[in-house]
């Protein structure tokens, strides 16, 4: 229920639940705006469909019927009517509120059967409407438990043209499976040899970006032991998620823990981007860099592996005083004449990023200057930035410093 509603309702077949501010109970028939509509996604596709709603709307019809001869307060009824071989029946259900007569029950569900094919996709194989003084709902598979209390005998032609198709229908099992194996023959010898020519090309492509990267040589790492070391990538060895793949926790067999890092076949990570990654980290060599273990790409596979942190984010670096740089693969060059460009992929830490980069993904030579600012900041004040991102607090750093700076109290926010 939306915040500041004065009313609601909660329909299941058998049963609803509502109030509201209005009296609904002085209609005998469903508003429109306090009803339901649901259908089912999928369509009847054969050239039965306009029989298939003829014969639904005979079900829902006969129904509504049957209740107006109840007089019990159990206003409620299932049936069903048989079709054809591919649907042998149709299944239907409805109800009324308990303090309407039988004359009232049967002029709601009219008045909701009457709006149903204004309302709902043409040849639906189910649909429902749930208003608070009716329900009604059919499907081509039986919805509810108990015994059904209608059973009406359906269109005797419809079951002729019924068996007529089952006949077609078993000249096609026999002749369809032929076809559909000669055809798949076909597609398995086209999909290997795409395959064959594709993987060539990656491997190709693959070599000529790593010709220059000689000093990678001796950090490859190959594939089966990764697997075993990440019991074969488990979810639950899973540390997260991120843009270009997931990174999973993992251990060698002479007991380093790892972090590998496995780039999706989908990733939007380049041979480029990845090349940056493994020559920077590969060549520089400093106690807060985070250190590359090794690298495989072996078969499809593109992974990295990494000393395992157990800390997360730039702010757990910074006031954990346990700093580690990682993610080289972000790096992007400029032309020589280029200020700014737009990116379609927005990466980093909420609080970090300049403005025009995390709404609109726009950077330039000045989004490094802004987040290193963001950086001294934290230090002067010695508060952490992304408080206002993971709490309540609604004023981040730069702007409680820029209101302390125009109100000359900028003294008050120096870490004593």
């Amino acid at each position: 229920m939306c915040t500041g509603n004065k009313g609601a309702a909660i329909f299941y077949d058998t049963c609803l639940l509502g109030f509201s501010d209005r009296d609904f109970l002085n209609s005998t028939t469903n508003s429109e705006d306090q009803e339901v509509q649901l259908y089912n996604a999928q369509n009847i596709t054969s050239d039965g469909a306009d029989r298939f709603n003829a014969t639904a709307y005979e079900l829902l019809s006969g129904m509504a019927e049957y209740m107006a001869t109840l007089n019990s307060e159990d206003k409620f009824v299932t049936g069903t009517i048989p079709f054809d071989a591919t649907y042998p029946n149709i299944y239907g259900q409805a109800s009324c509120t308990s303090d309407l007569t039988p004359g009232q029950c049967r002029g709601c569900l009219d008045a909701t059967i009457a709006e149903m094919p204004r309302v709902f996709i043409p040849n639906t194989k189910g649909a429902r409407v749930a208003g608070l003084r009716c329900i009604v709902r059919y499907e081509v598979y039986r919805f509810y438990n108990g015994s059904i209390m209608l059973q009406l005998p359906g269109n005797q032609a419809g079951r002729v043209e019924g068996k007529k198709n089952n006949k077609t229908g078993k000249i096609l099992a026999i002749v369809l499976p032929v076809v559909v194996a000669i055809v798949a023959s076909m597609a398995m010898c086209l999909f290997c040899w795409r395959r064959t020519k594709s993987t060539s090309k990656r491997s190709l492509s693959l070599t000529s970006h790593m010709e220059d990267m000689e000093c990678i040589e001796s950090l490859l790492i190959d594939l089966p032991t990764l697997r075993m070391a990440t019991n074969n990538f488990a979810e639950n060895n899973k540390l997260g998620e991120g843009g270009f793949g997931a990174v999973y926790k993992g251990s060698l067999p002479n007991g380093q823990e790892i972090a590998v890092k496995r780039l999706s076949h989908n990733s939007r990570q380049g041979i480029g981007e990845l090349k940056n990654e493994l020559t920077l980290i590969a060549k520089l060599q400093h106690k807060n860099l985070v250190r590359l273990v090794g690298v495989c790409l072996e078969e499809e596979e593109r992974l990295l592996v990494y000393e395992y942190m157990p800390n997360t984010s730039l702010d757990t670096f910074l006031f954990d005083m346990n700093p580690k740089i990682s993610d080289f693969g972000l790096a992007r060059l400029f032309g020589q004449d280029q200020s700014q460009d737009t990116t379609k992929r927005v990466v980093g830490t909420y609080g970090y990023m300049a403005p025009e980069y995390a709404l609109r993904g726009q950077y330039s030579i000045k989004s490094d200057i802004y987040s290193f600012g963001v950086l001294i900041l934290e230090i002067v004040t010695g508060r952490r930035n992304s408080d206002s991102y993971n709490s309540d607090q609604s004023v981040d750093l730069p702007s409680l410093v820029w209101e302390h700076w125009t109100t000359k109290t900028i003294m008050d926010m120096i870490d004593p």
